[in-house]
């Protein structure tokens, strides 16, 4: 957990000013990411950050400028890009009930528990860097639950064992694919991978359930037992860390190096977080700039 000191949460505030009556366009984006490049301050905030996000797969910021969407595209553009397309169709999205939740309803707008999973599963390159900024609480539920990859993995074969977790990491399972780039469609990818920096994970249980029975036929019976026992294993919340954002905290997770999720929210719940998606500035062997 980090605290936002004032004078940083002062110029955060004051780059959004400065952009104040544009809008959050294109060009507004732009312009508060080379002011916050040109802050010594706010560029040593960004490494702080990346370093959390590197060694344990997510941050916790306290104190942080949750009222003002400006201030918080400015503190996220200290660490990554946003980028709005898969966000609900902009840079922020206000997470919070739907008065009308139904079936067929994005668990994101329910008072539901959403189980542990990672974000934007439908893109074939997942946003990196989910950003969930905290202005209003449930104080009787929604409780944000945390696991790394990593631990997962670990998990994964001390729970069923080498053979069935390597099955994870074979490129059978499928996802929807709604993607600006690669069209739309579903597409068949690995749970979890390695990488140099350590497993990563992509992970929708809902929408696992929902397209098994049509597109899983790649899958064979130790796909099906991997899928099982990775269920089992997300389930165990001894293996989580569980928290209760409060207005002012800022959590920043590594949406491939972790999965996230929530406890059930109290029906009336008038909770809202301010969340924003988006890439590391060096990513896929180019820069963002």
């Amino acid at each position: 957990m980090m605290e936002i000191s004032e004078s940083q949460a002062e110029e955060l505030i004051a780059t959004a000013t400065r952009q104040d009556g544009w809008g959050l366009d294109e060009d507004a984006c732009l312009a508060i990411r080379r002011d916050v490049r040109r802050s010594s301050d706010l560029e040593m905030l960004g490494r702080e950050i990346r370093g959390a996000l590197n060694s344990q797969g997510w941050i916790r910021l306290q104190k942080a400028p949750t009222h003002s969407e400006g201030a918080l595209i400015a503190l996220f553009s200290t660490t990554a890009t946003p980028s709005p397309f898969g966000n609900g169709a902009g840079l922020i999205y206000s997470v919070t009930p739907s008065p009308d939740e139904g079936v067929g309803s994005d668990l994101s707008r329910t008072t539901a528990a959403f189980p542990l999973h990672t974000d934007s599963t439908f893109l074939r390159a997942p946003h990196e860097i989910i950003a969930l900024g905290c202005v209003e609480a449930d104080p009787e539920g929604g409780d944000s639950l945390f696991l790394t990859a990593q631990t997962l993995s670990d998990a994964m074969v001390e729970h069923a064992g080498t053979q069935i977790s390597n099955a994870l990491r074979d490129p059978v399972f499928p996802f929807h694919l709604r993607d600006p780039l690669h069209g739309t469609g579903v597409q068949l990818v690995p749970l979890i991978e390695d990488t140099p920096a350590g497993p990563t994970a992509r992970y929708r249980r809902d929408v696992l359930e929902r397209l098994m029975p049509t597109y899983g036929s790649a899958c064979e019976a130790i796909h099906h037992d991997a899928l099982k026992l990775l269920a089992e294993v997300l389930d165990d919340m001894s293996l989580c860390q569980r928290f209760k954002l409060q207005p002012g905290d800022l959590l920043i997770t590594h949406n491939l190096r972790s999965v996230h999720g929530r406890t059930p929210i109290r029906p009336g719940s008038k909770r809202r977080l301010q969340r924003i998606k988006g890439y590391e500035p060096e990513a896929y062997n180019f820069r963002m700039v």
